[in-house]
This record gives C-alpha cells, sequence and structure tokens, in this order.
C-alpha cells in the first residue's frame, strides 16, 4: 500500500502464535507493509505477548487462543481491560461452543480457524480493519481533543471531566505528563490571560508536532501518545499518556524530557525552535490536568528571562514569582534621565541588570512603559521621526530576552545621540536651526540647550563632537559669514552690521571680526 509507505501511517499489529512454525506462517503469509501494517512485536507465549502489548500498545492484535503461559482467551481479557475496544483476531485450531462464547463475550473483531487460514482469508480481514482503523482513529482523537479542550474551559463542571477521564482510559495509559509549546516569548504588550482561554483552532505548531512520524517514535521508543491542542494562541498544550507507570522521581524527570526533546526537535523552523516548557513529575488524577494546564500558562511568560527558545523545567521558573522576588517592585523615584547619552545608557544598563537579577514581570511591565516615555520625549524634542519612534517600537516587541532589548535600546540611542545615520543628528540639526533664526539675538549655548532639552555642557560636548567646534565658535562664525555679506552689499555702516548680527558694541564686534576673518570691517570694506 503505497500511501501508507509515504505517509508513513501503517497500523501496528502484535502476533502471538503457539510455536515458532506457526509464527513463521503468519509472517510469510503476507506482505504486511503492502496492506498499510506494522509488525510491533511478536510472541511465542502469552507472557511475553502482554509485555509487548503494554509496551508497543498496537492498534490490533492477532493471537492462537493455544499460548503457552499465558493462554490466548486470558490474554484478551486483560487487553480489555486496558483497551476495551481494540480489534482482536482469534486462531484456533478447533471449533469449539466454549471458546467461540467466550470470544463473542471478550468482543473479539475475528474468529478464524488454522485450517481456514489463507493469505485471501487473513488479508480481507486485515483490510476491513484498515478502514475501520482509520476512521475510528482520525474521529477518536478529534473527539479526545474535543474532550481536553473542554474540560479545561469548565473544569468544574463534572459531566466534562468524566468524559474527558472516559476518554483518556481508553488509550490506554497509567499516568499523564504535560508540556506547553510556544514560539519564544517576546516583549510585546502582555495580554491578558482569562482562565480556560483554549483555541479550538488548528495552528503551525501543532501540525508540525502531530505528524505521523513523531507520534510513531513517540510510541515506539516511549510508550506514550499524545494529546494535543492549541492554546494561547500561538501555543500547543500537550498531555501526554504514558502506558507504562513512572513511580521513581528520577524516572518520571527522564521520561518527560525525553519526550519534550523529541516535540523540541520536530519543531525546527530553519534553525529557530520554540520554547518547551514541561511539568518534570508525572500524574494520574483528571483535576490535576487542569492545574498542571494553569501552572504552564502562568509561567510561560516568565522564559523571556533568559529562557525562551529552549526546553525548559516548570521547576526552574517556579521560583520567579513576583510576590517572592524583592527585587519585584519598581522604584518610583527613579524617573527620566536626561536626555543625555551617558545618561541613557547608563539608565538601560542599570534597569535591565536589575530585571535580570529581579525577573519581575511587574518591573518588566514599568520599564517598556518608561522606554514608551522616553519615545515620546525624543519626539518632543525632535531627536526622532515619529517613524523611528514607531520602528523602535515594533522592534522592541519583537525582543525575546532582556539582553537583546537592551542591545536594541542601546544602538537606538546611540544613533538619535551621535547621529550615525547622517552627517549630524536631528538635534544638532534643530540646534543650527536655532543659530540661524536667532543669531541676531544675545542667545547663548543655554538658550539652545533649553530648546532641545539638554544641559548647556552636554549639548557642547555633542555639538564639538558632530561639527567640529564649539556651540559659540559656530555662531561667531555664522555672524561673521552674515557681517561679510552686510559689508559687501555697502548698504549698511559697519556700527549697524554689528547690531544686525547680535553685537550691542561696534568695538567688540571688530574684534570678533577680525579673529574670525583675519582683518578689520574697515579693511574688508576696502577690499570690495
Amino acid at each position: 500500500m503505497k500511501g501508507a509507505t509515504q505517509q508513513g501511517e501503517y497500523a501496528k499489529v502484535l502476533l502471538a502464535a503457539g510455536s515458532h512454525r506457526a509464527m513463521e506462517e503468519l509472517l510469510s503469509l503476507l506482505n504486511w507493509e503492502e496492506l498499510g501494517f506494522q509488525i510491533c512485536g511478536t510472541a511465542e507465549n502469552g507472557r511475553d505477548a502482554w509485555t509487548i502489548f503494554t509496551r508497543q500498545l498496537p492498534d490490533l492484535v492477532i493471537t492462537d487462543t493455544q499460548l503457552p503461559l499465558l493462554d490466548g482467551l486470558t490474554l484478551v481479557s486483560q487487553i480489555r481491560q486496558k483497551a476495551p475496544d481494540l480489534p482482536v483476531l482469534l486462531l484456533t485450531d478447533q471449533a469449539e461452543f466454549e471458546t467461540a462464547r467466550r470470544a463473542i463475550a471478550l468482543n473479539v473483531s475475528g474468529y478464524l480457524l488454522r485450517s481456514e487460514l489463507s493469505a485471501a482469508n487473513l488479508g480481507q480481514w486485515l483490510l476491513s480493519m484498515r478502514g475501520k482503523l482509520r476512521r475510528r482513529s482520525s474521529v477518536t482523537r478529534l473527539y479526545r481533543r474535543n474532550c481536553l479542550e473542554s474540560f479545561l474551559c469548565g473544569p468544574q463542571d463534572p459531566v466534562r471531566a468524566e468524559a474527558l477521564a472516559q476518554e483518556l482510559s481508553a488509550i490506554p495509559a497509567s499516568c499523564w505528563g504535560m508540556l506547553l509549546v510556544g514560539e519564544a516569548q517576546n516583549m510585546h504588550p502582555f495580554t491578558p490571560w482569562n482562565q480556560g482561554d483554549v483555541s479550538g483552532s488548528h495552528n503551525y505548531l501543532r501540525q508540525q508536532i502531530c505528524t505521523p512520524a513523531v507520534l510513531e517514535r513517540l510510541r515506539r521508543e516511549y510508550q506514550c501518545e499524545i494529546v494535543a491542542i492549541p492554546c494561547q494562541n500561538t501555543s500547543v498544550l500537550i498531555l501526554v499518556c504514558f502506558a507504562h507507570s513512572l513511580s521513581v522521581r528520577s524516572s518520571q524527570h527522564s521520561a518527560i524530557r525525553r519526550v519534550a526533546e523529541v516535540i523540541w526537535d520536530s519543531c525546527d523552523d530553519n534553525g529557530r525552535r520554540p520554547t518547551v516548557l514541561y511539568r518534570e513529575d508525572v500524574f494520574a488524577e483528571v483535576p490535576q490536568i487542569y492545574t498542571t494546564y494553569l501552572s504552564l500558562i502562568q509561567h510561560y511568560r516568565y522564559t523571556i528571562f533568559g529562557a525562551s527558545g529552549q526546553m525548559i523545567n516548570l521547576l526552574a521558573l517556579d521560583q520567579l514569582a513576583e510576590g517572592r522576588a524583592e527585587l519585584a517592585q519598581p522604584d518610583p523615584g527613579r524617573g527620566l534621565p536626561e536626555i543625555e547619552e551617558d545618561q541613557l545608557l547608563a539608565f538601560l544598563d542599570r534597569e535591565c541588570s536589575a530585571l535580570s537579577r529581579s525577573r519581575s514581570l511587574t518591573q518588566l511591565e514599568v520599564f517598556l512603559q518608561t522606554v514608551g516615555q522616553l519615545l515620546d520625549s525624543f519626539m518632543q524634542h525632535e531627536m526622532c521621526a515619529p517613524s523611528d519612534a514607531e520602528t523602535l517600537r515594533l522592534r522592541v516587541g519583537e525582543c525575546t530576552g532582556i539582553a537583546e532589548l537592551r542591545e536594541t535600546l542601546g544602538s537606538f540611542v546611540q544613533n538619535v545621540c551621535r547621529g550615525e545615520e547622517s552627517d549630524c543628528s536631528l538635534r544638532i540639526r534643530k540646534v543650527i536651526q536655532f543659530i540661524y533664526q536667532n543669531y541676531m539675538l544675545d542667545i547663548s549655548v543655554q538658550d539652545a540647550a533649553a530648546r532641545v532639552g539638554l544641559n548647556a555642557e552636554y549639548l557642547n560636548k555633542i555639538f564639538k563632537r558632530e561639527m567640529g567646534v564649539g556651540f559659540s565658535r559656530y555662531l561667531t562664525a555664522y555672524r561673521m559669514k552674515v557681517a561679510k555679506d552686510l559689508l559687501s552689499s555697502g548698504e549698511c555702516r559697519i556700527g549697524e552690521v554689528a547690531e544686525l548680527v547680535g553685537y550691542k558694541s561696534s568695538q567688540y564686534f571688530s574684534v570678533a571680526f577680525r579673529q574670525e576673518v583675519g582683518e578689520s570691517p574697515t579693511a574688508f570694506l576696502k577690499r570690495q
């Protein structure tokens, strides 16, 4: 059956025969995989068959009635306790009323005499079972997901709890574990979490997780099945159903982590991996499914403090609860720093270091609000355009860790303060425009600093760094340029020119002119 081979959707078969010869006959009778079946185990006694069943969880069983150590009917009886509806074909050497009666009572799917065993008879039964298995598997998985989702949305409803318990008992499972898989947590505004907020729609992550290859590997290597439902938009909640008991805590942790690794590996998107948060211990009561779900959802946000894109044990995040962190409460007295590069960078270093230590979501919220106020201040002082501020907001929202947040904000501050993307920064261009518009007045660096929201000393420092000269020297040079133009026009006397370029004393103007131009205003006039 080529379709089954291409999709990896084989039905798993357990074969139990009373002798080696009988087993060889069964195996050689058909090309099992061409029909869409895969032999997951063979046993020549009932005890081994039961062990294989509990480990492999086959889709159907074919067994002799006469088996050493544990007879076939007793084996089927034990199977029915774990899987009431599992298809079972009984093979017997002779038709006996009592055997047939017990087979009917055990709800077996078929009853075949050894003398009638042939490729045609066995193949016909298998194909009929294959169609039923496909339909039942698809409907069962959907119903199982719906039961889990319904329970999580209404955990106090006894009807929902009972429906989920009955459905999970048919898997079968001895205990459960739980994982939450999601895209790397980012800084986007925190979405209020509503209890029982489970989305029933399909999503990309779930599609990656629930491939036939992943499901088969989990069943074969770890004897477990999963129920995966989308929740919290792009996240996937996974209930792991283990067929065998995990009584020792170390084995619980190991088993859950191995399943988490399989899931994490299956979600490789061009080198990008999701975050997998798991609880290391297992449980066996339906109410614990809901409490574990709550714990995973509420803690997932904390993965932004250094665990995004990784596998992380819930206990590693458990101590990050805000109420237990001494540094969780923000200091309202800090306020915004002045708009100076050194102070801004020091502020970012201090706040991001505090966040890395406290790992407080409340403190992170306050810091992000402060960043928003800082951007508003930048725009108010025309240090950046509104489009630049909006771009930064988007970049901040996409950051997936405190270190990335610090780097993004630091680069923006440096670009704004140093003007790395233009000949001079918007702020310095504003100061130059202030000079052009007010050179005729008695202005100073203090006046310009007030206009752009800086102190005078810092403004003079960055002005000189960008323009090559300090504010006063630049102002004087511009005044002398205007003065030369006025003198060259011949329309103004030297005293009038001095007043027009901001000098109350013509003598002081003459001294400044000589220093800047290299000759007195009178000598300059004579050469015109």
